[in-house]
């Protein structure tokens, strides 16, 4: 995985690690309440309005306070809090779904199952599969183009400030087991 400075600048945003206790982060807009729920893999959360940069938040899972709330049984984990967008992904695997929730709308701007991702303060970028690897493909690294099930996958970006996804110019091959 690959870290840019941007993405260093949301770490005070990133989840807690699992067993932990209620966790709250917040930016000058929007609160998050993150609860682990280890027995499903999972963490629930509830997203609230601040009512301005200073303003202080309850760290309970108070509804009345949710403008959306993202319940364990759909087997996401808080990823970060940026701007007025929410990233949630599933807890494991280089395989994964990610979602983003636009707070301002108050919904689902990205849902994809994406390979490899990271985030930035623009946006998330990950590779998306396109088709079954080849040799041809993947001579960079036929071992990986040999297993049952790899697939050639492309860089994508979804960018925050457009809720678009730009095509990159990298091409990798992927290995399933």
């Amino acid at each position: 995985m690959r870290l840019t400075a941007a993405a260093l600048a949301l770490a005070f945003l990133a989840a807690p690690a699992a067993g932990d206790e209620i966790h709250c982060r917040g930016n000058d807009d929007y609160f998050v309440v993150v609860a682990p729920q280890p027995e499903l893999d999972a963490e629930r959360v509830l997203v609230g309005r601040r009512a301005g940069p200073d303003a202080p938040f309850a760290c309970t899972f108070a509804k009345s306070e949710a403008i959306l709330i993202v319940d364990g049984r759909d087997r996401m984990t808080f990823e970060a809090l940026s701007g007025h967008h929410l990233v949630l992904r599933e807890p494991a695997g280089s395989n994964h779904a990610v979602l983003v929730y636009d707070l301002r709308s108050r919904r689902k701007v990205f849902d994809r199952a994406v390979e490899d991702s990271f985030l930035s303060n623009e946006g998330v970028h990950y590779f998306e599969e396109i088709g079954d690897a080849s040799p041809a493909a993947c001579e960079h690294d036929p071992d990986v183009a040999s297993m049952a099930g790899a697939v050639l996958a492309e860089e994508r970006t979804f960018r925050f400030e457009s809720n678009r996804i730009e095509p990159g110019h990298v091409r990798r091959c992927f290995g399933r087991q």
